[in-house]
């Protein structure tokens, strides 16, 4: 969980990029209204940690994609990267999706985690195991 806590997730809002910086720093001190209240971060790429093949990942992406607009959920793209340029992974910035629907969406994707923002608070949710 440590690249998890350090990395940096860029969200493009259409008209300006917001930058949440590493959990590990706390979380930001305004979130802009297109974001409020409450959202997720979530991605397909890399399940389990595991590094594939961008065409790969680029097909997990845009299914990932797909069931986003299937549920009608605001999303926005992202990007979570290390800050030095080393490693970037696209995301989806989601708002107004019930946080058991991503959740199940993480678990189907095989990650191991999701980031949440909302009521002052930036932080990883680990994903428990589908069973």
């Amino acid at each position: 969980m440590a690249a998890y806590a350090a990395a940096w997730v860029e969200v493009d809002l259409g008209r300006g990029t917001f930058v949440f910086p590493p959990v590990a720093r706390g979380a930001p001190p305004r979130i802009p209204s297109l974001l409020a209240p409450e959202g997720f971060v979530i991605t397909a790429y890399n399940p389990g940690s595991v590094r594939l093949e961008e065409a790969e990942n680029r097909r997990r992406h845009d299914e990932l994609r797909a069931r986003l607009v299937e549920g009608r959920y605001t999303r926005f793209d992202a990007v979570g990267h290390d800050g030095v340029g080393t490693w970037r992974e696209p995301s989806f910035a989601v708002v107004g999706a019930p946080v058991m629907e991503v959740l199940a969406l993480a678990r189907e994707f095989s990650q191991n985690a999701i980031y949440e923002w909302g009521d002052g608070i930036w932080r990883i949710v680990t994903i428990a195991p589908s069973r």
